[in-house]
């Protein structure tokens, strides 16, 4: 009989610390899935919106409306697991680049499911994702905009 008490207080304390272990984690994770959530407006020095190939089609400047609507949306976005998005043909991994006061460039794409912060891909919310997609698309309107009057 005593050798079942140390038993099951030597199991009960393994699944003791995996909780832990699982709690520790879990709070770990919950940081880096909001990777824009304390971005400000006034963190940003400007964002560049990039479509296709560069000799055809100039990069463009977003305002500092376009930038507050950028941030804004930027700030809900939520990533889960990373994933290789290598693997999908289609995936733009460069639509805006961030440049930041601290000095620092952030190169972003939004590819529902997949959103891609300096080529590293990760699942993303469906609906977020599009958003910021959206805005990127308004941009590629007035990228091939100017470039057909150049």
């Amino acid at each position: 009989m005593h050798k079942k008490h140390i038993f099951v207080g030597a199991v009960s304390i393994i699944l003791i610390v995996l909780l832990l272990v699982l709690v520790a984690y879990s709070i770990k994770e919950h940081d880096t899935q909001y990777p824009f959530a304390n971005l400000t407006v006034e963190q940003v020095i400007g964002v560049t919106a990039y479509f296709g190939n560069l000799e055809f089609f100039s990069p463009y400047d977003l305002s500092r409306t376009e930038i507050s609507e950028l941030v804004k949306e930027l700030r809900k976005i939520v990533l889960y697991d990373e994933v290789d998005y290598t693997k999908y043909s289609s995936y733009q991994t460069l639509m805006f680049r961030i440049k930041m006061s601290n000095g620092e460039c952030v190169c972003i794409a939004a590819c529902s499911p997949i959103f891609i912060i300096n080529e590293i891909g990760f699942m993303s919310d469906v609906r977020q994702c599009n958003v910021v997609g959206d805005i990127y698309w308004d941009c590629v309107e007035k990228i091939k905009n100017s470039s057909a009057k150049g």
